[in-house]
């Protein structure tokens, strides 16, 4: 599984951001309900079920989550994103501004999408295209190792506010 933090629309911006057209990412990502069954996923150790919650279309800027955003710290830790706003005598983002961002983790439908993941490089235009999954991983005993809901909600913050997202398709801009 791949993860990447997607920041939708971003203001001033240094080095590879001095490219960024905010312009370019006005919408809010796109997201239908679905009603889909299961995929399973068959390793030799491990089984993997992903549970469809919704189609889900995205397109942002990929940020990377260790730099400086102007004075926005990103910050990835194991699957939690975060970002705080520094020095405090700067006028500080709007709260809202969360809501244009998001930490995608990615489950690429087949090797060709991983290959074009893997070519994905800080400061692209990025859309995606898929399914926002559950995941449920269990081992070849059939014990529960993990259980990790998708986010569906543009609004949440901390654990399960994560969208996991089964790509189908891909175009870096």
């Amino acid at each position: 599984m791949r993860s990447a933090a997607l920041l939708l629309l971003l203001a001033a911006c240094h080095d590879w951001r001095e490219h960024v057209d905010p312009a370019r990412v006005t919408a809010m990502p796109e997201q239908t309900p679905l009603d889909a069954r299961p995929m399973e996923l068959h390793g030799e150790r491990l089984h993997i079920r992903l549970t469809p919650r919704a189609r889900y279309r995205v397109k942002g800027y990929v940020a990377e989550t260790s730099r400086e955003l102007k004075h926005t710290k990103f910050h990835l830790s194991k699957r939690y994103f975060s970002m705080r706003y520094e020095p405090p005598t700067v006028v500080p983002l709007p709260r809202e501004f969360g809501r244009y961002m998001s930490n995608n983790h990615l489950v690429p439908a087949n090797a060709a999408l991983q290959a074009e993941l893997d070519r994905v490089r800080i400061g692209d235009l990025l859309t995606l295209e898929g399914r926002l999954v559950d995941i449920e991983i269990k081992d070849q005993a059939g014990r529960l190792l993990m259980r990790s809901p998708t986010s569906l909600s543009r609004d949440d913050a901390g654990n399960g506010a994560c969208e996991q997202l089964w790509v189908e398709a891909l175009a870096i801009e």
